[in-house]
């Protein structure tokens, strides 16, 4: 990447304010892209960086050359059928309750999350049985 020109990592931030939200994370890049006084970038995101990449992107589309997203979670329409589930199952009187979410109950969440990518690495599992 350094034959292309200068790379600057922007890292995340140390949290002291508790309700850092992710339009905070946007404007810090946006103010290191303005700081840095180029009229182009290449913008690469991994992972929820990546959203980040493409909020940026969005609010500042001349300074932005190109976008690469790397390991990207951009579609979240299926937060919806989990939100339901969750709302179903009262996951939240739960949790309060609780003084740490036991390692099982955040498996168990994530699973659901992706859950056919789940189901298809059990599939060759179920048939052999």
């Amino acid at each position: 990447m350094r034959s292309y020109g200068e790379v600057y990592l922007i890292d995340w931030l140390e949290i002291e304010e508790p309700k850092y939200l992710l339009d905070d994370y946007v404007h810090k890049i946006i103010e290191v892209i303005d700081s840095l006084k180029i009229k182009e970038i290449n913008l690469i995101g991994h992972c929820i960086g990546g959203n980040l990449a493409i909020a940026t992107k969005v609010l500042m589309p001349k300074f932005i050359k190109t976008l690469t997203l790397l390991t990207c979670p951009w579609d979240f329409s299926h937060f919806f059928y989990i939100r339901m589930l969750h709302r179903y199952l009262k996951l939240d009187s739960g949790i309060e309750n609780l003084p740490i979410i036991p390692k099982i109950h955040i498996q168990i969440l994530f699973f659901l999350l992706f859950s056919d990518y789940f189901n298809a690495k059990l599939l060759p599992i179920r048939s052999k049985n």
